[in-house]
């Protein structure tokens, strides 16, 4: 049974905060699936991710980008978790939420944090452990990128698109 919710009823506020480039969110219309995650900010939130991201591109038949996507929302998952980590809350620390996007073109991993500041790639020294994320994140992808979503939300949405 298909139920149609009248447009007066749908919600206002798009699932995906909408990129300041395209504010009438049309590029949303070109990925056939999506799928949203919630995720504590704490650091078994990466490998749940990954879980989750396994299953759906298999069932969305776009397995063939499994590994690379997975790689990227470590990556971007992990920043995110670090950057709430390190940032002082008046309340509980907020999420991180992942969007998984998938169409014909490819796979968008799509990773919010409520950290209004802008992630900086940077060369990791050779005895560091950290550090290299956005360089892996460019290296798998076709492009990434962030921006600060426009009001009601906050926070920042870093972008990788997989193809």
């Amino acid at each position: 049974m298909n139920v149609i919710i009248p447009a007066a009823l749908r919600p206002a506020i798009p699932v995906i905060p909408p990129s300041p480039v395209a504010p009438d969110s049309a590029w949303l219309a070109s990925w056939h699936q999506r799928d949203f995650l919630e995720l504590g900010a704490c650091e078994t939130a990466p490998r749940t991710a990954r879980g989750v991201i396994r299953e759906r591109l298999a069932a969305w038949g776009l397995s063939r980008f499994t590994d690379d996507a997975e790689l990227v929302a470590t990556e971007l998952i992990t920043n995110s978790v670090g950057a709430i980590r390190q940032s002082a809350w008046e309340a509980s620390m907020p999420p991180v939420r992942l969007w998984l996007l998938g169409g014909e073109m490819g796979v968008a991993v799509l990773v919010w944090d409520g950290v209004p500041r802008e992630p900086v790639q940077r060369e990791a020294a050779d005895d560091d452990e950290g550090g290299r994320g956005l360089s892996i994140v460019q290296a798998l992808s076709s492009g990434w990128d962030f921006y600060f979503p426009s009001e009601p939300f906050w926070g920042k949405v870093t972008r990788a698109f997989i193809s």
